[in-house]
């Protein structure tokens, strides 16, 4: 029986070097029907990534080194999800790294139409959707709490974005980032959780960064303007080292606890860990971005 191969990459997204940030393994198909939707997710459970993006051309007789409009999916190892940023970088990479030469690539995804560019300085950089929060009462979920952070922990603040499904918990400002990267959710009680009536794709711990925190880059010196963990346990993803979708709510969320502050560096402190470069525009859009490095390449045969 004759099978048919796909090229493949597997990028780490939002870091300079490899094996950190977070990876993605990027499909190439032709055409999105060349894969059922069954066997994708069967692929991304056998990737084993938090997510695996299956890129398509909106014209099949294009050539994937000189098009620039495409369709884009994005699968964890147990569903579609509507949004991923760090894939859409890293789909946006591989065809940078495959040879293409456009300015600017399109991607028609269940989010409506997302683009991404490739800087000067190497970095690949994406205008998404800002997602807008709502404040909630800290009372009803004292009892997440203590499964996420644990019960030394201050949180000073709840929010959820509806869009987004996921739920932001910001610590004391006093915390350090040692505390933060340091504290071990228990996956099992946070799935159990069921108060304030939400559904929730995920949840994020922030906190804002300073000097006295330790929220500083060690290679530049540069502080953080806020730093943070995302965990998914209900989407097979107990947490993600780097999460772009959660920062289309992190960033609207932090430039206005930060005075309108629009440009904005972020660490997601996960034991891999990733920068992005973050712009919060007034147009209900977020660019964000950061740097890449291509891990594998290769094909896969169905």
């Amino acid at each position: 029986m004759t099978r048919k191969a796909f090229k493949i990459f597997t990028i780490d997204a939002f870091t300079n070097k490899p094996y950190c940030g977070n990876s993605a393994t990027v499909v190439f198909l032709d055409r999105d029907q060349d894969i059922p939707d069954e066997l994708k997710q069967r692929i991304a459970n056998e990737m084993s990534f938090s997510e695996t993006a299956f890129v398509s051309k909106k014209k099949p007789e294009d050539h994937f080194n000189s098009a620039s409009d495409f369709f884009l999916r994005w699968f964890t190892p147990k569903k579609e999800v509507p949004l991923c940023g760090h894939a859409t970088l890293a789909t946006a990479a591989a065809l940078f790294d495959n040879g293409n030469k456009s300015k600017r690539l399109t991607f028609d995804t269940k989010s409506g139409t997302l683009t991404a560019m490739k800087t000067d300085d190497g970095k690949v950089m994406l205008n998404m959707p800002a997602r807008m929060n709502k404040q909630l009462s800290k009372s009803i979920y004292n009892n997440l709490f203590k499964h996420v952070v644990g019960e030394r922990l201050e949180v000073v603040d709840v929010a959820y974005s509806t869009e987004e499904m996921k739920l932001i918990l910001r610590l004391n400002d006093t915390t350090t980032m040692r505390q933060l990267e340091n504290f071990n959710p228990n996956f099992e009680q946070m799935m159990a959780f069921n108060g304030g009536n939400l559904t929730l794709r995920g949840v994020t711990v922030t906190l804002k960064g300073s000097k006295e925190n330790g929220c500083v880059n060690a290679e530049t010196g540069e502080v953080y303007d806020f730093v943070s963990r995302h965990f998914a346990p209900w989407y097979g993803i107990p947490e993600d080292p780097v999460t772009g979708s959660a920062h289309t709510v992190l960033g609207p969320y932090w430039a206005e606890q930060l005075g309108g502050k629009c440009k904005l560096l972020a660490r997601q402190a996960s034991k891999r860990g990733g920068d992005l470069y973050i712009t919060v525009r007034n147009d209900h859009r977020i660019e964000m971005g950061g740097h890449w490095v291509c891990v594998r390449k290769g094909e896969i045969y169905v």
